[in-house]
């Protein structure tokens, strides 16, 4: 029984698409082990049905004593019951139940994991658009949370579900035999017990939805306040991030207090239930005995198998309430994840394949929700030309590097690389052929040689080396150290790369595009956070990287572009100037005033707070 390998599978159908509604969503990872889970509800059906025989023996048992005088055969008069009761209650229920124990241990965690690995790969498929609408803590969240909740409610049905199922079943059952009264009443108590259970779990299943969306803001909210742990420092703000916090507590304390003044209120009506019907049982008894309908061995059964089945529907009540809270925190957490991705891969989509790195913007159309960008915009870069983008911010020259690595899907027009449509190929082979090197180095919380080797995950340690050679980057590493004793190429560069300076980030954000050796690079202000004499040999590297590819350079310090074969001036999603330094210099329009207007080598500009630019 290989239970690791449940972890690796995944559904035949892929996943391009979750169910939005809860049940079939559970549906959807619980059919991949519904071998096992049958075996577990039948395990639990059984044992349920040995365990609550209990009750019957007992007044077999009772039966044989009331009626055997003393000095006679009682052996012989308890042989049967005794080793039915022996062999179904005290050694099948066990072995049942620790069966399914095991079971259970050796397949449920596998599982939850399975749900988390195919939730993330869900997640990832998302558009990057949707990860910056909302927080990667929340996010994170949802993926480690929603499978337990999945694991505690197949848990419950496999457990109180069935042990409570079976043992009403049963009672009313035995009760049929013992009377047509104690019958009437034992059906009437289970039709108000799930009047009552239903009538407060109609309205604790709403507050529990509301009480897990609150739940999920103030996680949210702590994520984002030690996200951002420098910036509350050093502007002094912890009472005022304590005030934004506490003020999701208010929130959730209140609903999470709503939720238990209802539930509280549903045990309230089932205590009285519960002792009305005992009262009701024991008068029904006493009249039996009375009358004569009853004897002995059936009330020694009657009283504690009811008092067996009170207990199992208290127990249920408590599960049921929990029940709906992880179905609650289910929903919320299928509300955030189960949207269907903006960006996908068309069926049987070929990788693309690049001969001839040439780029080209045929007629696009692009606007964001809140603003318009592309019209009709067209550019074409031929192969191994090594192009600069300029222009104030908003102009469109971020958002076109995000739609060439098909971040975002156009909304008319083609993008193109060698001639083929990259809406048509796969993401995953469009982005291989491209080396893009950001103005914020991203920084993965593992080693520097881990975040070098991104780049090529099979590189030898000579490979790596000879990448951070070129961006100016081995030496420094060769003196880093992290609290845990790594060193060197084996030290931790902390969460998103906080304990590497900015420049240092830059240099390793570069060796790592130098190891990827893709035909086409893409350079988003990749000197910015460089001092001048880091930056003065990057941009030799720069240059090794740049020979015999296509390239595509953002910058706002002109005389870092200056060199490139040709520059392209944007401004509101449109090209104003195309040609080399030279040439826009000597015609005098948009880029020569922005390069008299530069200050230190920026571009003077007045920022706009635009989406992706």
């Amino acid at each position: 029984m290989d239970n690791t390998a449940i972890i690796n599978r995944l559904p035949p159908e892929g996943l391009k698409t979750l169910p939005d509604k809860v049940w079939p969503f559970i549906w959807f990872f619980l059919r991949q082990i519904k071998g096992r889970f049958a075996v577990l509800a039948i395990l639990g059906v059984f044992g349920a049905i040995a365990h609550t025989s209990a009750s019957y023996f007992f007044g077999l048992i009772v039966d044989v004593f009331v009626n055997t005088t003393k000095g006679g055969d009682i052996w012989a008069a308890m042989t049967t019951p005794l080793a039915l009761y022996i062999g179904l209650v005290l050694v099948a229920s066990p072995v049942l139940y620790n069966t399914q124990g095991w079971l259970k241990a050796v397949t449920l965690p596998y599982f939850t994991m399975l749900v988390r690995r195919q939730l993330a790969l869900y997640l990832h498929n998302h558009s990057y658009r949707y990860f910056q609408d909302d927080f990667a803590g929340r996010l994170a969240g949802k993926v480690t949370e929603m499978p337990h909740a999945i694991y505690m409610i197949i848990s419950d049905i496999i457990g109180a579900f069935i042990y409570a199922g079976i043992t009403s079943v049963t009672t009313l059952a035995i009760f049929v035999w013992v009377g047509p009264y104690f019958a009437i009443a034992t059906a009437a108590y289970i039709t108000l017990y799930f009047i009552n259970l239903n009538y407060f779990m109609a309205k604790v299943t709403g507050l529990s939805e509301l009480a897990a969306r609150k739940r999920s803001v103030m996680r949210g909210r702590f994520v984002d306040i030690l996200s951002n742990i420098l910036l509350v420092k050093i502007f002094a703000r912890r009472d005022h991030e304590d005030r934004y916090f506490t003020e999701s507590l208010h929130d959730f304390g209140a609903a999470a207090s709503a939720e238990e003044v209802k539930v509280t209120r549903m045990f309230r009506v089932q205590h009285v239930m519960n002792s009305s019907f005992m009262i009701v049982l024991c008068l029904m008894a006493i009249h039996g005995w009375q009358t004569g309908a009853m004897d002995t061995a059936k009330i020694a059964m009657l009283l504690p198998l009811a008092s067996n089945m009170l207990s199992a529907t208290f127990w249920l009540s408590e599960v049921y309430t929990a029940f709906f809270e992880r179905l609650g925190e289910i929903q919320e957490g299928m509300d955030t994840i189960v949207h269907a991705h903006d960006v996908t891969d068309k069926p049987s989509a070929p990788a693309l394949t690049v001969r001839n790195a040439a780029i080209k913007f045929d007629n696009v159309t692009f606007n964001y929700p809140s603003r318009p960008m592309f019209e009709g915009f067209n550019l074409h870069i031929p192969a191994h030309q090594r192009v600069g983008l300029v222009g104030p911010s908003g102009a469109g020259k971020s958002t076109l590097m995000q739609l060439l690595l098909r971040l975002h899907d156009v909304q008319a027009g083609r993008v193109e690389i060698d001639g083929q449509d990259i809406a048509s190929v796969t993401q995953d082979s469009l982005r291989g052929q491209i080396a893009f090197i950001p103005q914020m180095a991203d920084m993965l919380h593992r080693t520097v040689r881990e975040n070098i080797a991104y780049g090529m995950l099979d590189a030898s340690e000579a490979q790596i080396i000879e990448a951070a050679k070129a961006a100016q980057a081995h030496d420094f590493i060769l003196g880093l150290r992290d609290s845990k004793g790594g060193q060197g190429y084996d030290a931790m560069v902390g969460e998103r790369g906080v304990k590497l300076s900015g420049g240092q980030r830059q240099r390793i954000a570069i060796a790592r595009a130098i190891l990827k050796n893709a035909p086409i690079v893409v350079l988003d202000e990749a000197t910015s956070s460089l001092d001048s004499e880091s930056e003065k040999l990057i941009q030799e590297s720069l240059k090794t990287l740049m020979q015999g590819r296509t390239v595509v350079a953002i910058a706002h310090r002109l005389s870092t572009i200056a060199h490139l074969d040709r520059l392209i001036v944007m401004d509101q999603g449109r090209i104003e100037e195309d040609g080399t330094h030279e040439g826009l210099l000597a015609k005098g329009g948009l880029y020569a005033r922005l390069w008299n207007l530069q200050s230190g080598g920026f571009l003077g500009e007045t920022p706009r707070h635009e989406f992706g630019d």
